[in-house]
């Protein structure tokens, strides 16, 4: 409907037309769910900032950083101020004062020691090719000879050539490979 009837969304659509390449292929309804979407997150984005401000006033770094000396996540040291803060469920309690380290592991930016070899051999694998866990894990399954639904045949190949590298790259067996994306939680 908004994107039929005059207002601002038509006018926006119109003002901004879509490439050739991508004429057609884009409809309108899509890109006005974008639209409504991304402001969404907007709204979203700038009532969280509001709750921290009326929870902890405009010092809540300060007010966090006098609340901890120590991370704990990592068990870094606050002191030098560089203080992050985590949301773990905002639910009107206050974001947990952490240290640069410790929100990058809590946001999973950083692999765990656990698995850090056979994480940054993969990673490596998936970044040059593209690749998602999904095709390592499909790939690893199709050469077990367990039916997958590819795609497509080329997507196919592509997952079985990333499972081959995989398990030559890490020293794992494909059964092992699933295993551990089950361990990590990757690619279900």
């Amino acid at each position: 409907m908004l994107t039929t009837t005059p207002g601002p969304v038509r006018e926006f659509l119109e003002q901004n037309p879509l490439p050739p390449s991508l004429e057609g292929k884009l409809p309108d309804e899509f890109r006005a769910f974008t639209l409504a979407l991304n402001a969404l997150k907007q709204w979203v984005a700038a009532e969280q900032a509001a709750t921290d401000r009326y929870l902890l006033g405009r010092n809540a770094d300060t007010e966090c950083l006098a609340a901890a000396d120590v991370c704990i996540v990592s068990g870094a040291s606050l002191a030098d101020g560089v203080v992050e803060l985590h949301h773990p469920v905002r639910d009107g309690r206050p974001p947990i004062p952490v240290s640069k380290g410790g929100h990058a592991q809590l946001e999973g930016q950083v692999s765990t020691p656990r698995d850090d070899s056979a994480r940054s051999v993969l990673l490596e694998l998936k970044r040059q090719a593209n690749r998602s866990w999904v095709n390592l894990r499909w790939g690893c399954l199709d050469l077990l000879g367990e039916p997958v639904e590819h795609s497509t045949p080329r997507v196919a190949a592509s997952s079985r050539t990333f499972a081959r590298k995989a398990a030559a790259a890490t020293g794992m067996s494909y059964r092992e490979l699933v295993s551990w994306l089950d361990d990590s939680g990757l690619g279900a």
